[in-house]
């Protein structure tokens, strides 16, 4: 009552990932700058999200958070993007595949990629558009550290090892993911 009272009908959106009962009581909106891999992470260092079980953590923290029916909002990068521009495309990829696992409703999930004018990217990528349609059910394992979940005209499988290639089965198909990757496979 508090917050209303001082926020009004503003919505706020608090940086904050180790804070999540702030969000999921006061705000119901959660906003994870720096979810998986940041700006300020090198294309060849871990990132913040795979230290915590692969990834598993951070994704069902937002899962958590998306299955009160709070909006999760989440921030990547990559340092130095333009550099090294096939390791900033995985590491888009990769980390928009995490976010993916995490959503429940997508009118209120808000996934980003760098700032506007960081790099030649300008916080964009085709993977962004895709029609995924609705999740119909939870992530799975499918096979080692990967992951898939079906949405309505998709398939987002996430390979979280981050040494070894994976070669799983999706709808009959092999398909080959690569370490600290992400595949959009269109029904």
């Amino acid at each position: 009552a508090k917050t209303n009272a001082a926020v009004g009908s503003k919505i706020l959106m608090v940086n904050s990932w180790k804070y999540m009962q702030f969000c999921e009581k006061a705000t119901h909106a959660t906003f994870w700058e720096g979810f998986i891999h940041s700006r300020s992470h090198a294309y060849n260092e871990i990132g913040y999200g795979l230290s915590y079980d692969y990834g598993l953590l951070p994704i069902n923290l937002l899962n958590k958070q998306a299955k009160l029916g709070n909006i999760i909002a989440v921030n990547s990068g990559c340092r130095s993007a333009d550099s090294y521009p096939t390791a900033a495309r995985q590491w888009q990829k990769f980390t928009l595949g995490c976010f993916l696992m995490a959503v429940e409703d997508l009118d209120k999930a808000y996934y980003s990629w760098q700032f506007f004018n960081s790099d030649s990217s300008k916080g964009y990528f085709t993977e962004m558009d895709y029609a995924l349609g609705s999740p119909l059910g939870c992530y799975k394992l499918l096979t080692g550290r990967t992951y898939l979940r079906e949405f309505q005209n998709y398939y987002v499988v996430v390979n979280l090892d981050p040494s070894y290639s994976s070669s799983p089965y999706v709808n009959g198909v092999r398909y080959t993911v690569q370490p600290r990757n992400a595949l959009f496979i269109q029904k």
